[in-house]
């Protein structure tokens, strides 16, 4: 096999052979590729030395990155449950720039230090901000988060047409 045409008519043979009927080979995924043109940076914040976008709008989808419950320029709060609530008024600010809201989330994962220690505390202000039907939730539990205080981080994937 020589140029990539000859190779790619090889594969092609090779999967009419084994299926026994014509067929095509299609990219493994089949959402389109971004030219990086329909990226809308969200909540950006200049005084932060981390090299990352907090949100990103890529058509009608948004990504908000790993949050944790950190006032704008305060410390953590030490009351877990106000750390939880602030976590998810951060996430709201960033969907909120892309016009959504947390029903707009259809995905999150979150990361805890601590994981069954918080659960209830984080269910119960879990129903203060996400209602029915819930998003899909992955929960991973992890030794330590990048902000030495911070017991959860949790990024979302949210859809909301432009």
């Amino acid at each position: 096999m020589g140029t990539q045409p000859e190779k790619r008519r090889q594969v092609a043979e090779d999967a009419r052979i084994l299926v026994g009927r014509p067929c095509s080979i299609r990219p493994r995924h089949s959402f389109p590729v971004s030219d990086h043109s329909d990226r809308q940076p969200l909540a950006r914040d200049a005084a932060s030395s981390i090299p990352y976008s907090p949100g990103l709008r890529v058509g009608d989808t948004i990504h908000v990155s790993g949050t944790i419950g950190r006032p704008p320029g305060r410390d953590l709060p030490a009351d877990i449950a106000e750390q939880f609530r602030q976590l998810y008024r951060n996430i709201a600010g960033v969907l909120g720039e892309a016009e959504a809201t947390w029903a707009d989330v259809v995905e999150m994962t979150s990361y805890h230090v601590g994981l069954r220690e918080h659960i209830d505390t984080l269910f119960a202000v879990h129903r203060e901000f996400v209602t029915e039907p819930y998003p899909a939730w992955t929960a991973v539990g992890v030794t330590e988060l990048l902000s030495k205080d911070a017991v959860l981080e949790i990024a979302v994937t949210a859809v909301r047409p432009r």
